[in-house]
């Protein structure tokens, strides 16, 4: 693997002219922190300075008065020697938070992709880690993937059970998600010599 083919992976289903504003949706993962936001869009785009990328996640969280609320945040993206693994870093209410992300497994047809990460926000004394399974609409692979995104998961030295669905209701379309489409970003190659093949 090469760092730009691991870094197309993470662009993934990212094609704006096709109306697809995101690289991939949350389907499944360890984090209850995380999982209980639904509709987690994934984006990870390169940015218009030389060499940089950034992820961009876009959730919907539902505050204690029951408003359904949605939030971004921009992650830069460096990385790592090895091709797959990335140090990503963010300022969240003041609070900057490192996380290291590794690329598990990918199917062939990039219907889904398997994700670890490690993070601390050292100021405030937290760490955590999680695992994500990710797919263009967030729907949970059929059984003939079980095998394989077992196997992805088990990398991280976790089982599938201790993963969560993430719940993916239909969008309101009074309330659509703030996607953001980065012209400096194309679709990607792959996934267009894929669907020209398809």
């Amino acid at each position: 693997m090469t760092h730009e083919l691991a870094e197309n992976i993470l662009v993934g289903h990212f094609d704006p002219g096709n109306n697809h504003r995101h690289s991939w949706l949350v389907a499944a993962g360890s984090n209850p922190a995380y999982e209980q936001f639904a509709l987690q869009y994934q984006l990870w785009y390169k940015g218009s300075g030389r060499n940089t990328f950034w992820y961009h996640p876009t959730f919907l969280v539902e505050a204690l008065d029951g408003a359904k609320i949605w939030r971004t945040r921009d992650y830069r993206v460096r990385r790592k020697e090895t091709p797959g693994l990335w140090d990503f870093s963010v300022v969240d209410n003041g609070i900057i938070s490192e996380e290291r992300w590794h690329l598990l497994g990918a199917d062939d047809d990039l219907q889904w992709i398997v994700l670890f990460y490690v993070g601390a926000a050292r100021k405030a004394g937290l760490s955590y880690r999680g695992c994500l399974v990710l797919t263009p609409e967030g729907e949970m692979p059929g059984p003939e993937h079980a095998e394989a995104i077992s196997a992805a998961i088990a990398r991280a030295d976790m089982k599938p059970w201790e993963l969560e669905a993430t719940s993916n209701p239909p969008v309101d379309p009074a309330n659509p998600p703030p996607l953001i489409a980065p012209e400096s970003q194309e679709p990607i190659p792959l996934l267009a010599r894929m669907a020209a093949a398809a």
